[in-house]
């Protein structure tokens, strides 16, 4: 099956259409965990992936790899270099941020995020809660770890 999907950086920019036409991903059952400061994401326990850049605390609050999460939850991520804009497909929903801003588009439904998307070492890092629960996951957080665990 492929997606033929229209989406947006905002929506008062539709004059600026993207098109994206990707695969439709199935839904993963995953269990990952992340600490801050360390660059090991854990999938099931035990699948190690070393990730480009750690997840950090901004502005108090988790930030982590954009790409390497949603990958890991099934999603199909996709840049548009000119605009600064991510666009993540999995399954039914569709995320669209632009670095920078304190919003993102889940089904071009305006969502605030508690802090804006960030590119660190050439990588987009992201709000976990936020783009976890976007897609439908849960999260956790061990305070005195500094772990975080996001459950599909």
């Amino acid at each position: 099956m492929v997606l033929g999907i229209s989406a947006y950086a905002e929506p008062e920019q539709k004059t600026e259409e993207t098109k994206l036409i990707a695969p439709a991903p199935e839904k993963k059952i995953v269990d990952i965990t992340l600490t801050v400061g360390e660059n090991l994401m854990v999938i099931e326990g035990d699948i190690g992936i070393q990730l480009d850049v750690a997840p950090t605390i901004i502005n108090d609050r988790t930030m982590v790899p954009l790409r390497a999460i949603f990958e890991a939850l099934g999603a199909v991520v996709e840049w548009d270099d000119e605009t600064k804009t991510v666009f993540a497909i999995n399954n039914d929903k569709i995320i669209v941020m632009q670095i920078g801003q304190d919003v993102m588009y889940v089904n071009e439904e305006r969502k605030e995020l508690d802090s804006p998307s960030v590119i660190m070492d050439g990588r987009t890092l992201v709000p976990v809660r936020a783009i976890a629960e976007a897609f439908g996951n849960t999260v956790g957080y061990d305070e005195e770890t500094k772990t975080v665990t996001i459950t599909n």
